[in-house]
């Protein structure tokens, strides 16, 4: 799974935000308060993951899902665009969660300049599609894209420990 672009809606402290994927192949993400980078703490960086993770797998670093709806507003939208290396694909989730009728998922499939709607009657079924597409589970994209320390599994803002300062068996252990 390639990541093509991803689009924030009052998602958390996020009021509008948009990446493309496509215009980089790494990234170091800075942020900054009031245009000054010495103040970064609470700046909306963690967020992206998690409207990544939110996103691909309605999991949120939040006690209830409402918690991610951005302060003053009744609803946040998150969706994600990415090429599946199972089918060669691109995909399209949208998330939504209101304070008033709940979540919704959605899942199309790019066809030439149309998007069809892929999503099922029953959430349930769209989920396993999603999974599908995505080609692994929660579980293993965490083991995979994050580098969690022991114990640091329940913490809001995860620590991703110093992988390249370990020995190959700590790496082992860690993964």
């Amino acid at each position: 799974m390639d990541p093509i672009r991803l689009y924030m809606k009052d998602f958390c402290s996020h009021s509008e935000t948009e990446f493309s994927f496509e215009d980089f192949n790494s990234s170091l993400i800075i942020g900054k308060i009031k245009g000054n980078d010495r103040f970064s703490n609470a700046s909306g960086k963690s967020t992206i993951f998690n409207a990544i993770e939110y996103a691909l797998f309605n999991e949120a670093q939040f006690s209830t899902l409402e918690r991610i709806i951005r302060k003053d507003t009744n609803s946040c939208l998150v969706e994600m665009d990415f090429l599946s290396s199972l089918d060669n694909s691109i995909y399209r989730i949208r998330r939504s969660n209101s304070r008033k009728t709940g979540t919704d998922v959605r899942l199309f499939k790019k066809n030439g300049d149309d998007w069809e709607d892929l999503t099922q009657r029953r959430a349930s079924d769209t989920e396993k599609d999603i999974q599908k597409a995505i080609g692994f589970n929660y579980k293993v994209f965490c083991a995979s894209s994050l580098f969690v320390q022991p114990g640091a599994e329940n913490n809001t803002q995860k620590d991703f420990g110093n992988m390249p300062a370990l020995t190959v068996e700590k790496r082992k252990a860690v993964l």
